[in-house]
């Protein structure tokens, strides 16, 4: 069974799953971070591109830290929250080929270096070459200083996480004689993917997580959530200073007349992209947003999430209810129900924000459109 906080945790979160494909649910993934809120999440198969920007699946408050394949399927990603002080940590060039991301971060005046991480299956000679170079790879970022902690799919269904046996295979013996050699607990002790603990989270502190909250897969993901509370206590102020834009008394004349006078052929010439292109739209808009729209200081609560319709929610829970209850018995039916409801739900996140961004445009409130536009360019 999974560690239980019977008395709560006040600690940051770090969420965590294998996601399949970013790009074909990214409604999903935008509603599981509005909902949840975590304060870091680690994925592995993001199956994306360089040219597909993180802003068209992140909330604003969120930065990424990523790794992508140059074909189809793999990839790796971290996200963390803006208010909280992270580093991205550079990987070894002889490193480069392995699936990984490394992130440094500051909770509480604790110093963390979280490590997301993607093993492709396969045990035969190649698969034994990537563990070992992986192994390396983990060494190589190694820090004394800093908690570390290894989360990723490691594709190695058949360790005995309770007693810590393996089978007589090279893929296997190269990596549990590492998890030995530095003395790390592996944290999840129930199923990730049907029957089978493909997920892993691993530390050399034995306190590191207080508890491990199982949840039901993002869209057709199909592996689990796995929310991971630490044990530390965070001191960031829930209320923060920030500048907020002042779209009602922005100078929209002016706006319209700078971007009479902009040379797009001139912006764009050099865009050979999508990525290039986005990067180009981005900073004329910000250069104008930044100029005609006057800034106020406000006092505000970090991070707060949009208000979810009352049938979202709803659809929510009954997925989350039909998971659970599938997830005990196994039986077909059961999943039959529980996947009626994921689509549901699907569905439904898709149609609302349709509905935003349709009724923005058809509203013709050209202040509401420039106050939505910061939101895509994050």
């Amino acid at each position: 069974m999974a560690k239980v906080n019977f008395f709560g945790s006040n600690g940051s979160t770090l969420a965590f799953t294998n996601l399949r494909s970013i790009s074909n649910k990214i409604e999903d993934f935008r509603f599981f971070l509005e909902d949840c809120r975590p304060d870091m999440f680690c994925i592995t198969e993001t199956w994306l591109l360089e040219e597909i920007p993180s802003s068209l699946f992140l909330t604003k408050d969120y930065d990424s830290v990523r790794h992508d394949r140059k074909t189809r399927g793999g990839g790796v990603a971290m996200v963390v929250k803006t208010s909280i002080p992270h580093r991205t940590v550079l990987v070894p060039d002889n490193f480069r080929h392995i699936e990984l991301v490394c992130v440094d971060i500051e909770l509480n005046h604790k110093s963390y270096r979280i490590v997301t991480y993607y093993r492709p299956g396969g045990f035969g000679a190649e698969a034994e070459i990537y563990m070992v170079d992986s192994i390396n790879c983990f060494k190589a970022l190694y820090s004394p200083i800093r908690t570390m902690c290894l989360v990723g799919d490691f594709n190695l269904p058949e360790v005995d996480w309770t007693c810590y046996s393996y089978p007589n295979n090279r893929v296997y013996g190269a990596f549990m004689e590492f998890v030995n050699e530095f003395g790390l607990q592996q944290f999840i002790q129930e199923p990730t993917r049907g029957n089978n603990i493909l997920d892993l989270v691993l530390s050399g502190d034995s306190m590191l997580i207080s508890n491990v909250e199982f949840r039901c897969q993002i869209a057709t993901s199909d592996h689990n959530v796995m929310i991971l509370h630490l044990n530390d206590t965070d001191p960031r102020d829930k209320n923060d200073v920030r500048n907020s834009y002042m779209f009602d008394k922005a100078n929209f004349a002016a706006i319209k007349n700078f971007l009479k006078l902009v040379k797009w052929d001139d912006i764009f010439q050099y865009c050979f992209d999508v990525e290039n292109c986005w990067n180009a739209l981005q900073q004329c808009m910000s250069y104008v947003i930044q100029t005609f729209v006057p800034v106020r200081t406000v006092l505000s609560s970090r991070g707060r999430p949009r208000k979810i319709s009352n049938r979202i929610k709803h659809l929510y829970k009954s997925k989350l209810f039909f998971w659970k209850i599938w997830r005990h018995t196994k039986e077909n039916k059961d999943k039959i129900k529980y996947m009626e409801f994921s689509k549901l739900c699907t569905k439904a996140v898709k149609r609302e924000q349709y509905d935003i961004e349709k009724g923005l445009v058809l509203s013709g409130n050209v202040g509401a459109f420039y106050k939505y536009i910061p939101n895509k360019l994050s």
